[in-house]
């Protein structure tokens, strides 16, 4: 069934996917039902978000990266459901959704914001975190019983050439706003009962800004430097999969 659906896309009319999607959800969860029972499961692991999903993913099969495009934090705060459907993107029971997403608002939203608004960026941010978990929730309930495991957001950089995203607000009021939002970003995903993972330590510099020698030369990790990333994912995800037993 999944090889008949990408072979459509591009083909068929959204009309005839939209149901293909639905049917190859049910045979999945159908399934996972079954593993379930024999005591066989093993949960899929999604990496859901803009480009810093595909580049920090795309190159591990074992992670499924569904890229929505250059889709930001506030977008899904405002929308929910209706920007992202957990079922259209093959996810059923019990597997693991990481959420990478919030480099954009970073960039450019919370400055903006905090601007336009005229209020301090602190609120800005946690009315934004607020919402986008909320929303968060609203999606995994389509599903139910999904782990979800909510990314930091990278470092930002003044690398590269950006013509599609403008940038807003000064390098520093930038990192300031990154590591705050993460914080309040790990304060809430604890408290809704998601997980929270920052794997860019390593990708930092002593300044808060994205280490050029560990990047692709703009926003992104570097591909070199991609399972770095992965490894620390694997690693939190492990406990929460099942493998069949032995």
């Amino acid at each position: 069934m999944p090889s008949v659906i990408s072979s459509a896309r591009g083909i068929l009319p959204e009309w005839i996917r939209r149901p293909l999607r639905s049917l190859r959800w049910r045979v999945r969860a159908e399934f996972r039902t079954l593993d379930a029972a024999l005591g066989r499961a093993q949960p899929a692991v999604y990496a859901i978000g803009d480009s810093h999903a595909k580049y920090n993913f795309g190159a591990d099969p074992r992670i499924r990266v569904r890229h929505l495009g250059p889709v930001t934090m506030y977008r899904i705060a405002r929308d929910g459901r209706k920007a992202v459907s957990l079922k259209e993107l093959g996810v059923v029971q019990g597997d693991i959704v990481i959420w990478c997403l919030g480099a954009i608002d970073v960039s450019n939203h919370l400055i903006k914001q905090r601007d336009v608004q005229g209020i301090p960026v602190e609120e800005v941010i946690d009315s934004l975190a607020r919402k986008y978990l909320q929303s968060v929730a609203t999606i995994q309930e389509e599903i139910g019983d999904v782990t979800m495991l909510i990314l930091a957001v990278i470092p930002p950089t003044d690398q590269g050439e950006r013509t599609e995203i403008p940038i807003a607000g000064s390098l520093e009021e930038r990192v300031n706003a990154r590591t705050s939002l993460n914080a309040v970003l790990k304060r809430y995903s604890l408290e809704r009962g998601f997980n929270f993972l920052d794997p860019y330590g390593p990708f930092t510099d002593s300044t808060g800004v994205l280490k050029p020698e560990m990047s692709d030369g703009s926003v992104h990790c570097g591909p070199s430097f991609a399972p770095l990333i992965v490894q620390q994912v694997m690693g939190a995800v492990a406990p929460w999969r099942k493998y069949p037993s032995t």
